[in-house]
């Protein structure tokens, strides 16, 4: 069985040297293989490749082996020349957009879009001035234009969480998709609020984690759908004597108290 496979997307690289692209030296030594190039944009496509390698060589399947081969040989690599981060920030905003609207899982989702901005945002500027500063430059999230309402949540959010919040965002978005928390600029600023007014632990990152944590392990026993977690169903009020806010609900969870602490893949290092 003849199967072919070409490699759907470009490679985007960098380097900041342009000799770093020729094996043992500069080009005039006529050295022309290319030596090391750090992959910018793209990364899931290029793991999905080797995954798909990696299987086909457990299984002996020279018919997939081949093929993925020669998609491999059908990959365009374009080459950016850059030593400025910003620059290089930039381009990876632009390179996320243009996957908008038919390759979710190759954009970046809105946190890790409010990191980059926060990087290449002039410090202590206005949110409306920092929308406008983007906007001038042609970076814009998930289509939309930049916002002032979109940099108010993205400082919100880089204030505000630690490494340990970001990891179990990224575990809730792995196992239950983006559009639960991470895809818009509303749900998590709201969350963030909900969380800040608890009193009940000291410190609020921990009440965070917390928090999204027992998302998951109600998710994971199908107590909800994520369809449920709204910014209606976050809001603390009560209304008609009954607890509205998911944060305020047990629906049987108290039956599993006895659970050892929700780990994340990052806490075993995964």
């Amino acid at each position: 069985m003849q199967l072919s496979l070409v490699y759907p997307d470009v490679l985007e690289t960098v380097v900041a040297d342009v000799n770093a692209l020729f094996s043992g030296g500069a080009p005039s030594m006529g050295k022309t293989l290319p030596s090391k190039v750090n992959l910018v944009a793209g990364h899931p496509l290029l793991f999905a490749w080797y995954w798909s390698a990696g299987l086909a060589l457990r299984d002996n399947d020279l018919v997939r082996v081949r093929a993925l081969w020669q998609c491999a040989l059908s990959c365009t690599i374009r080459v950016r020349l850059s030593s400025d981060p910003k620059e290089l920030i930039v381009a990876t905003m632009q390179i996320s957009e243009k996957y908008t609207g038919f390759q979710k899982g190759m954009t970046d989702n809105f946190v890790t879009w409010s990191k980059k901005v926060m990087k290449i945002a002039e410090p202590n500027a206005s949110a409306a001035k920092v929308a406008t500063a983007l906007a001038s430059t042609s970076i814009s999230y998930a289509g939309a234009n930049p916002s002032k309402q979109m940099i108010l949540a993205a400082q919100t959010i880089t204030a505000n969480l630690d490494e340990t919040c970001y990891a179990d965002l990224r575990m809730l978005e792995r196992e239950f998709g983006r559009d639960i928390m991470t895809a818009g600029y509303t749900k998590l600023p709201k969350l963030i609020q909900v969380v800040k007014a608890m009193s009940d632990t000291p410190s609020f990152a921990l009440k965070l984690s917390f928090v999204i944590r027992m998302m998951v392990v109600t998710l994971r026993q199908q107590l909800v759908t994520p369809s449920w977690f709204t910014i209606a169903t976050m809001d603390n009020k009560v209304l008609d004597g009954g607890k509205n806010s998911w944060m305020d609900r047990n629906d049987g969870c108290e039956e599993h108290g006895d659970q050892a602490p929700l780990r994340s893949h990052e806490d075993h290092g995964q």
